[in-house]
């Protein structure tokens, strides 16, 4: 797999890039906070410094009483703001900018930059009447006027904007220093954060390929397959889920197995007397009487319904056993039922009895299925108890349920082992003889069949020393 297109990679980008971004961020806010506190603190020191140029007017104006020497003389102007505010300003000056009587200032060796020039222009001098003397006349705008004070005479007025950008070399070198800093703090959090990122990135993934391997194995058969990991988040409850899935799938296989086996055995058994029989009588060691053929033809019949409960079985759990469902009143087909084996249980030593405590039972069945599960109910409590016993079936009414309990005589089933008898092939006996118990299918075609006309059916231990089987199905009076 392609590096970039490894879940690793996608959550390294997803975390790390987010961080890249308001990293960014962060370090333009911080760039541009700075550079506005910055910019104010060299408005207000230029605007501190405007004095000295008031002072510088007012000794020319002395010595020529008036400012005529400044009458647009824009090269001079800008000399004496430069220096006044204490710009680097290059150039010497020109002849005629001074006449003899004039200081001339000294030559700096820095050329200045554009935004010394918008400030010193943004500066012009306005006479006593504010008629403009030299500079630029800028009357609108963000502009303020500084009166310019010959003792208590006003004498000129300055037109001051305040500055957008910094104007001296050392401001702007500062300024250009903190963003080197900026960057550099920048450049050594992004990194950081992109080795953190890819840390986390490799922990989440971990998880995740685990239970990609773990899958992998399962796929190739391997049930045993685990996952350590006893994380309380989400993907913890993944892994426990997967183990848990796996858990079911080794179970399911071992049932499967178990299953063939127990088949195969199964089907050999009858087959093996069915042929032993028929071979006997061939060889004329039995003679072909009635009693030998009717042998024979109890082994097919128990081979029919071994084949027909395992034919059964399969459609049950491939949802394809269709159910004729109709209005049935549930005491009145017990009641027949009852009727119709009170005497096969009698001649087989067992007192069969049922109680009706509530005759008011309306169910939505296939009567045909309910009976069959009602015969391997019935069949299971002749063979595995004691003769002589009981079996009594009660129906009573809780609620929106109705509840059938079917209780037979000692032995009983341990409680531990109570609701493994509905599983296929399921017996509690070590013999796989089936003189002495049948092949194990028909409670779980029970519970396969109830649960397919929306009930449930459970083992508890009875009272009578047996063991007690309760089905649950819904009143269909009361789903209407």
């Amino acid at each position: 797999m392609s590096l970039f297109r490894s879940l690793r990679f996608k959550l390294w980008l997803a975390i790390a890039l987010p961080l890249l971004i308001l990293l960014g961020a962060q370090v333009g806010l911080n760039y541009l906070q700075l550079k506005q506190r910055f910019l104010d603190f060299s408005q207000e020191s230029l605007y501190e410094q405007l004095p000295q140029l008031s002072e510088r007017i007012v000794d020319i104006y002395q010595r020529r009483q008036s400012l005529a020497p400044l009458k647009n003389r824009d090269r001079l102007w800008q000399r004496l703001v430069a220096r006044s505010l204490n710009l680097e300003l290059a150039g010497p000056p020109r002849p005629g900018d001074f006449n003899k009587h004039e200081k001339r200032p000294e030559a700096h060796s820095a050329a200045p930059n554009r935004a010394q020039m918008q400030l010193i222009r943004s500066l012009s001098l306005y006479d006593a009447e504010r008629q403009l003397i030299v500079g630029r006349d800028h009357r609108s705008g963000d502009s303020e006027w500084l009166p310019v004070y010959d003792g208590a005479t006003t004498i000129a007025w300055l037109r001051y904007s305040k500055p957008e950008k910094l104007v001296r070399h050392s401001e702007q070198r500062f300024l250009e220093q903190q963003l080197r800093y900026l960057l550099s703090a920048g450049a050594a959090i992004g990194l950081l954060s992109f080795v953190l990122a890819a840390l986390i990135a490799r922990w989440l993934s971990g998880s995740i390929v685990s239970v990609r391997d773990a899958a992998e194995r399962v796929g190739r058969g391997d049930f045993s397959a685990r996952i350590n990991n006893d994380s309380q988040d989400e993907l913890g409850e993944l892994c426990r889920s997967f183990n848990a899935m796996a858990v079911k799938l080794e179970h399911s296989e071992q049932l499967r197995r178990r299953w063939f086996a127990d088949i195969s055995h199964e089907l050999r058994t009858p087959v093996a007397v069915l042929k032993a029989q028929i071979e006997a009588m061939l060889d004329g060691v039995r003679p072909s009487d009635t009693d030998n053929l009717n042998i024979v033809s109890r082994q097919i019949d128990d081979m029919s319904r071994l084949i027909n409960d395992i034919f059964e079985l399969a459609l049950s759990d491939a949802k394809a056993l269709v159910l004729h469902k109709h209005s049935c009143e549930l005491a009145l087909l017990l009641e027949e039922f009852h009727d119709d084996h009170l005497q096969h249980c009698l001649e087989r030593g067992m007192e069969f009895s049922l109680q009706i405590s509530d005759r008011d039972c309306l169910v939505n069945i296939d009567d045909k299925r309910f009976k069959q599960v009602l015969s391997n109910l019935l069949e299971n409590s002749l063979r595995y108890s004691d003769k002589p016993g009981k079996i009594q079936w009660q129906l009573t009414k809780r609620g929106d349920v109705f509840q059938l309990s079917c209780d037979d005589s000692a032995p009983g089933v341990p409680a531990s082992q109570q609701q493994q008898i509905f599983e296929r092939l399921q017996r509690l006996e070590h013999s796989r003889n089936r003189a002495s118990g049948g092949a194990g299918l028909g409670l779980a075609l029970c519970r396969s069949l109830i649960e397919q006309h929306g009930g449930s059916i459970y083992a508890q231990s009875s009272p009578l020393g047996g063991l007690r089987i309760v089905i649950d199905l819904p009143n269909s009076g009361a789903q209407t």
